[in-house]
């Protein structure tokens, strides 16, 4: 996850899930719309990096 400015600007969907969680997003949205959300608010959403 990259933060700039205290704002996530990029990050992959398991860590927007564990972040979605812990801030209790949960009781307010739907997984997929929090994902479209954060897409709106301009988080660039990257797939997970193999080892």
């Amino acid at each position: 996850m990259k933060i700039k400015s205290n704002k996530i600007i990029e990050a992959t969907e398991p860590e927007l899930m564990e972040h979605y969680l812990k801030e209790g997003y949960d009781d307010i949205y739907s997984f997929r719309e929090y994902l479209r959300l954060m897409v709106e608010a301009g988080v660039k959403i990257v797939e997970e990096k193999e080892d």
